[in-house]
């Protein structure tokens, strides 16, 4: 009979070793989800507005429903639709129709929109003595929104403005 050899350690590992390794990990994995959930306040819907904004930015200046003189000239915007706008977004009548025709409100959410029509150095475009587009909710200083600017032709004048449409919940 052969006899084995009970001292032999090749290929053992040793249970001191095996819980060392697993107390190690799952205290990482646990720091881990601990110092995660710890921002999940701090994390915003900034994409979801953002997307908002961009789409009510490209269906104003590029779509037929929007701004725009006709649909194969984005971006050059027509005074006509552009006062007629103004008025609809500072009427609290029409507010919420054009809120809802621009896909802002719906059953689940409500946004909260500002539009504005601004010369390339940021100061109101004024028509007369009066804004020619300038409409909306007035955010705090606390809100997350989401702003896009469009630069646009107005032909009446020959001026390149910026459209600004900022979004918020």
């Amino acid at each position: 009979m052969i006899k084995k050899e009970i001292n032999n350690c090749e290929g053992l590992i040793s249970i001191d070793y095996i819980v060392g390794i697993s107390i190690f990990i799952l205290s990482v994995f646990f720091l881990f989800n601990i110092l995660t959930s710890m921002f999940i306040p701090f994390e915003s819907t900034s994409d979801e507005v953002k997307a908002m904004s961009n789409r009510i930015g490209a269906i104003l200046v590029e779509s037929q429903s929007g701004l725009i003189t006709n649909g194969l000239s984005p971006n050059i915007i027509d005074p006509v639709r552009v006062s007629e706008f103004n008025e609809s977004l500072n009427n609290p009548l029409e507010f919420d129709a054009k809120m809802a025709e621009l896909g802002l409100h719906s059953n689940e959410t409500k946004y909260k929109l500002n539009i504005s029509l601004n010369y390339i150095n940021g100061s109101i475009y004024m028509s007369g003595s009066s804004p020619m587009l300038l409409g909306g909710s007035l955010s705090d200083q606390f809100t997350n929104v989401a702003k896009t600017s469009r630069i646009v032709y107005l032909p009446s004048d020959s001026r390149m403005l910026m459209l600004e449409v900022k979004v918020w919940l």
